[in-house]
């Protein structure tokens, strides 16, 4: 009878190390986050946090896909202007060192005022809009791949 519990004991045993492990979650190389507050102006928060052990690069400079940039889609589910055209300044891009545990943030403040592709302004539609937010990140400044974040938030205006 002991040998029969023991036999029994040493299976359960081995049958318990056969038992999958459960990895911890991975932790995210880069923390993405954009958040909406609506009022007389609507203001689009968006922040990178570099979660990383080591530095991450991105595009700084002027051009349309560099640091953090936003694009809205209005009630018609057209991309729309909510800055001029051309109203940012001429200037070259480089990579810049995000450093671990660092944060890139930026900001896009609506104020119901859209622009044409000429530079009009025009009263913007009341309806549903949708930010999205977007931040590309490159492990080294060589790599030839990057990584592209990107978060949406509704708003409604009018």
């Amino acid at each position: 009878m002991l040998r029969t519990h023991g036999v029994v004991l040493a299976t359960l045993i081995i049958a318990r190390c056969g038992d999958p492990v459960t990895a911890p979650p991975a932790v995210p190389a880069v923390i993405f986050e954009l958040r909406v507050a609506s009022g007389a102006v609507v203001e689009a928060h968006a922040s990178a946090l570099n979660a990383r052990a080591q530095p991450i690069y991105y595009a700084d400079g002027c051009g349309d896909e560099d640091g953090i940039w936003f694009e809205v889609i209005g009630p018609d589910g057209r991309v729309v202007s909510v800055t001029p055209p051309g109203a940012r300044p001429v200037c070259a891009t480089r990579m810049a060192m995000l450093a671990p545990r660092a944060r890139l943030a930026s900001v896009l403040r609506f104020d119901g005022t859209l622009y044409d592709r000429l530079g009009e302004p025009y009263t913007a539609p009341p309806g549903r809009y949708v930010v999205i937010a977007r931040f590309r990140w490159w492990p080294a400044p060589e790599a030839d791949e990057s990584v592209v974040l990107e978060e949406r938030a509704v708003f409604l205006w009018g």
